[in-house]
């Protein structure tokens, strides 16, 4: 009489025992886990306007006499070879005078250097470190960016810059964001402030 072959498929799945079973289980876990880490990023703090205004945090210099408020930083990556990270800030002095700053702390493998900077939604901007004036696609106000530092550290190029924005412009981007460009040696770098940091930077500040 003949018998159908026992499947092996099916004689390793007989055999395995209730133990097993739990252990198979935290593995596919575990690979769903790592699976999901690669394609989605660590887990992080959502940004929110309420977490941004939180994270936002407060210092004095005793020797420029200004106050600072200086927002989270937050990654960006350019797909192009720039990751790095933006924050917003603002000073402001004993006269009640401020200024509103984007800082850019940029890392590449090739060295940089960011001479000047506009906003995409058509304001000109100039340089205080080369005084040149900018203008973009469209007519708007006048705004400079300032290098701060640039540096190798034997195996990526560490940059940091800061751009000056108004204040009226960045209660426009409260709805939309705000997306700067840096004009750089090499070539250009866009970052984008979320519409979500400039309501919860706004409100912490509250200028």
């Amino acid at each position: 009489m003949q018998t159908t072959p026992p499947d092996p498929k099916e004689s390793a799945d007989s055999s395995f025992s209730p133990i097993a079973s739990p252990i198979l289980s935290m593995k596919s876990k575990v690979v769903l886990c790592l699976t999901t880490l690669l394609l989605f990023g660590c887990a992080s703090e959502p940004i929110t306007a309420d977490w941004v205004s939180n994270q936002t945090q407060t210092t004095y210099d005793q020797f420029q006499k200004l106050s600072w408020a200086t927002g989270p930083y937050i990654p960006y990556n350019d797909s192009q070879g720039y990751t790095g990270n933006l924050y917003l800030c603002i000073a402001k002095n004993a006269s009640g005078g401020s200024e509103f700053l984007l800082g850019v702390e940029n890392n590449s493998r090739t060295p940089v250097l960011f001479t000047s900077a506009a906003s995409m939604t058509g304001e000109a901007l100039s340089s205080q470190q080369t005084g040149e004036a900018l203008s973009s696609q469209q007519t708007g106000e006048a705004l400079s960016s300032q290098q701060m530092e640039s540096h190798n550290d034997g195996v990526l190029f560490r940059e940091k810059v800061r751009v000056i924005l108004s204040k009226d412009l960045l209660i426009r981007s409260e709805s939309s964001g705000l997306t700067v460009r840096l004009y750089g040696q090499q070539r250009n770098l866009d970052v984008t402030i979320p519409a979500v940091y400039i309501q919860g930077f706004l409100r912490k500040t509250k200028t």
